[in-house]
């Protein structure tokens, strides 16, 4: 006996009509359906069947140890009776004499080792084997409706619970059953498959998914199914070929506990992984970087032993070594060992080192070399900790400021602003240049100034560096050139007007975006004197050749008709109109090409019928000269293009097919033209053997410019997306 579930009805209404066809067909007088709980452990009646009056109208939970249908969850297995009188597994069995019950059966309704419920049945007749087994048929039905309907119920559940999330993730999300079919997608997986969520459900993993793509993933969810736990693996998506790492969790009925689906949650790390593979391949070459570094670089052990040093700190060590009249190996020393006194702190400081001479004078104290030095890092090697100091020679530009400092001395001389600034921001001092600025900013001397101010003077004094602001004063543009006096706490601000030079770089960027407009007119002449050259080849010469060639055929006529048998003259008149007849055909031929002139020039289809119809003929045109199989959908809507718009499109198709036919080595071509009233899209794919986005990207290849060219020319968008070995997509919309 099979049941027919109803997804419009509930779990307690589809064990109802259960109950009452168990009744007519197996002449029971008393049926009970019941359906467990395990989250308060108990059994919880869903439906009964005759005799009604003597059980309660709401629901009824027995505990589990209690009664005929606590004895059948207690030991997992079918109870039945033929007698009945006074049987303490009855609710009354006075009740049952006086219904004349004489036997009764308890099943237990299990789906793969789960107990969903339990069938509990009461006979005024005996029930022997041809009644039982029936019966056990239905409540293995009974059982697999049990889990259909709870799961439908829990997933539901589940989904309305976290649908909101999911539909936010950038990641797809999706839950399948165990026989591999989607019973839900979030947004980001319908939009990577194309589907919508109702097209999607119901459909089986491998229709979208290579066979060993869907065979791992089969092997994964029976994985989870088994073991209760989430499984996670990474794989390669044979669409595109990103690499996701996916996890699969259990969906668990709270009532059965029982695994009903399985939650995937698939992350894209193809990024991930090409960094991984970057970081695995820098790691190869580290001992080179480290040794070619421009920055000096030194690892010590924690006896600060010298372990290594890469090529430019040797090149400082040979270039000083000889102007402080020392040996390479004694300036290592002296390095080294100023590098001891800051290594517990391993803060950033400075190491000065005077010239080394016998004789005492001025130059004496004359620093020959600075280096501006901090603990960068530490390498962890097998028992101890390698540490890597960085050095920089800033002999020269402590010269630098120093030559600074000296001249900022006499500000006052100087045409241009020069302010002071404290390192609490406080201006005490400006020269008379910065007069008209500081009325106009509202600043005062001895004063703070505002705090973006501040702020650039506090990261210029903390990381001993240099900054330039640009700002605007009464209509002018200033750059102010930040120098700390780091010692002195405090920093020079060498302003300089530079509106002259902010307005030649405004009138070169003028003066660039009119050399484009005009580019673009110079195109539109040439393509209006085609046009012109165009009109007159078709129309003119082509009608002075026809006048032509049927005035040869005249004089054909009536030389034919002159004279009349001598020998000679039939021979001159047949003579001639043969050469008449050449003359004919090479008119005739040069009309024809002419025509094919003016057709190259700018096809006359295109102005007459259009961008569709002019593609097509063009695609007609190359087949005759080709092997390439060409398949051109097109969508037109009542629209029509100028004829700039239409000549730019046309041009980038005739050149496409030329690069394809030149360098692609094609077998096939398709071409998609979209027109809607909100855009014009011309879409080329051909299975090429494509080109590296080095060659897409440079100015080389002078036809993908001359396409960039056109598109750009009619303000449309033209993308080109290329692999090696995998075609060429070029795409126009405009």
């Amino acid at each position: 006996m099979t049941y027919s579930i109803n997804r419009q009805l509930s779990l307690r209404e589809i064990l109802q009509q259960s109950a009452e066809v168990i009744m007519r067909n197996f002449d029971i007088a008393f049926v009970q359906i019941w359906t467990m709980n395990r989250e308060i452990n108990s059994l919880e009646l869903q439906a009964h069947g005759e005799l009604s009056t003597l059980c309660p109208e709401s629901d009824i939970c027995i505990h589990i140890g209690k009664l005929l249908a606590s004895r059948v969850v207690a030991e997992g297995q079918t109870i039945a009776s033929n007698s009945i009188p006074d049987s303490p597994l009855l609710i009354d069995a006075s009740w049952a004499r006086h219904h004349n019950i004489i036997a009764y059966a308890g099943l237990p309704l299990f789906v793969e080792n789960h107990l969903v419920g339990v069938l509990t049945v009461f006979a005024g007749t005996l029930l022997l084997e041809r009644t039982l087994s029936p019966l056990a048929g239905s409540a293995v039905t009974l059982a697999q409706g049990i889990m259909r309907k709870e799961t439908e119920e829990a997933l539901q559940e589940s989904e309305e619970r976290y649908r909101s999330l999911v539909e936010s993730s950038d990641d797809p999300i999706y839950i399948v059953g165990r026989n591999l079919k989607y019973l839900f997608a979030n947004e980001k997986l319908l939009s990577r498959l194309g589907k919508s969520l109702d097209e999607l459900v119901s459909q089986d993993y491998s229709q979208f998914h290579s066979p060993e793509g869907t065979q791992e993933f089969s092997a994964k969810v029976e994985q989870v199914y088994k073991s209760g736990k989430p499984v996670s693996y990474e794989h390669k998506s044979h669409r595109d070929g990103r690499v996701f790492i996916s996890t699969l969790s259990p969906i668990i009925n709270p009532k059965t506990e029982a695994i009903i689906a399985v939650n995937v949650i698939s992350k894209d790390i193809t990024e991930h992984k090409r960094i991984e593979e970057a970081l695995r391949n820098s790691e190869k070459n580290f001992r080179n970087i480290f040794r070619f570094v421009p920055e000096s670089l030194i690892v010590l052990s924690d006896q600060m032993k010298v372990l290594n040093s890469n090529k430019a700190f040797e090149e400082i060590i040979r270039r000083y070594a000889p102007k402080i009249n020392i040996s390479e190996e004694e300036l290592r020393g002296k390095i080294i060992s100023e590098l001891r006194s800051h290594f517990r702190r391993k803060k950033h400081g400075f190491i000065e080192i005077k010239k080394v001479s016998e004789k005492i004078s001025v130059d004496d104290e004359k620093k020959e070399l600075i280096l501006e030095f901090d603990f960068a890092g530490k390498i962890f090697a097998a028992e101890e900790e390698d540490i890597v100091v960085s050095l920089k020679d800033i002999t020269e530009r402590k010269r630098t400021e120093e030559e600074i400092a000296r001249l900022a001395k006499f500000p006052s001389e100087d045409p241009e602003p020069v302010m002071r600034l404290n390192h609490d921001g406080t201006v005490f001092y400006a020269n008379e240049a910065c007069d008209s600025l500081l009325v106009d900013w509202g600043w005062n001397r001895g004063e703070k100034v505002p705090e973006y101010w501040r702020n650039i003077l506090t990261e210029v004094l903390e990381k001993r560096t240099t900054r330039i602001v640009e700002t605007q004063s009464g209509g002018n543009i200033y750059s102010f050139f930040y120098v700390p006096v780091v010692e002195a706490k405090y920093v020079n601000l060498y302003g300089r007007d530079i509106t002259e030079l902010k307005l030649s770089e405004k009138a070169l960027l003028n003066s660039e975006h009119m050399l484009r407009k005009l580019q673009k007119r110079t195109e539109e002449i040439v393509d209006e004197e085609r046009r012109r050259i165009s009109q007159v080849i078709h129309d003119d010469l082509g009608q002075h050749l026809t006048t032509i060639i049927l005035d040869l055929e005249s004089v054909k006529l009536e030389m034919l008709k002159q004279g009349k048998n001598p020998l000679s003259i039939v021979i001159q008149r047949s003579m001639m109109v043969q050469k008449i007849d050449d003359i004919n055909m090479g008119i005739q031929a040069l009309v024809n090409r002419i025509r094919e002139i003016a057709t190259e020039l700018r096809p006359v289809i295109l102005d007459d019928l259009g961008l569709s119809a002019a593609i097509r003929w063009k695609v007609r045109q190359f087949k005759e000269h080709s092997n390439i199989h060409f398949l051109f959908k097109s969508v037109p809507v009542d629209i029509s293009l100028n004829p700039e718009q239409n000549m730019a499109f046309f041009g980038i198709f005739n050149e496409a097919l030329t690069n394809i036919a030149r360098h692609a080595e094609a077998s096939n071509i398709d071409i998609k033209l979209i027109q809607t009233p909100q855009s014009t899209t011309l879409q080329i794919d051909d299975d090429g053997q494509g080109m590296t986005m080095q060659t897409i990207d440079s100015n080389y290849s002078l036809g993908i410019y001359g396409m960039r060219e056109r598109a750009q020319s009619v303000e449309a968008k033209f993308e080109i997306n290329s692999e090696p070995g995998k075609g060429t997509t070029i795409t126009v919309k405009l």
